[in-house]
């Protein structure tokens, strides 16, 4: 009698354990899939590839995005497609800054749901460049817009402490602001 109660006691004991691992299975908060982007040296026609833009588009809300960056920025309208296609996915985006980024690298990272990076990796923040033509009246409402789009693509920034607003002043003013963010 003993044995049957020591040995029914081993099985409930092992039904229990492999019930609570299977929930424990089952609790997990993500179970979807993980999809690697690592972004050119540039920020270029490369960044805004459908492939590309379809990992974030596709992705669901159990999934995962890491988008690798280091490099030295390049183009705001390709950059720009990034980020919106950043902000629309239902995936969670995490930005791995493994090396120094600057400009629309360090944009796109601050874009993400989550930053990581080393002690080393730098960033740095600047308005966007370019040349404009033509009347006084066009070139001020050009500048007045641009100035908007400064001010919307680095409140991220602002809002997760990569940059303080009065670094966020210094960049409208046309300075170049260089940080150690994981530090």
């Amino acid at each position: 009698m003993r044995a049957k109660v020591i040995l029914c006691c081993l099985i409930w004991g092992v039904i229990l354990l492999l019930a609570s691992n299977t929930t424990k299975a089952l609790d997990l908060p993500y179970q979807g899939t993980t999809y690697e982007i690592t972004l050119p040296s540039s920020i270029d026609e490369r960044t805004s590839r459908k492939d590309i833009l379809d990992i974030l588009k596709n992705a669901t809300v159990v999934d995962t995005v890491v988008i690798n960056l280091a490099g030295f920025g390049g183009n705001v309208s390709d950059g720009t497609a990034f980020i919106n296609a950043m902000l629309t996915t239902k995936a969670k985006t995490i930005a791995n800054v493994y090396g120094s980024t600057y400009s629309m690298h360090s944009l796109i990272a601050c874009h993400a749901d989550e930053i990581t990076g080393g002690p080393l990796s730098q960033m740095m923040f600047h308005t966007i460049s370019g040349q404009w033509k033509g009347k006084v009246s066009k070139v001020h409402v050009a500048i007045l817009s641009l100035e908007k789009k400064v001010r919307l693509l680095h409140s991220p920034c602002v809002a997760k402490g990569i940059i303080n607003k009065q670094q966020m002043k210094a960049i409208i003013l046309g300075q170049d602001v260089y940080v150690f963010p994981f530090i």
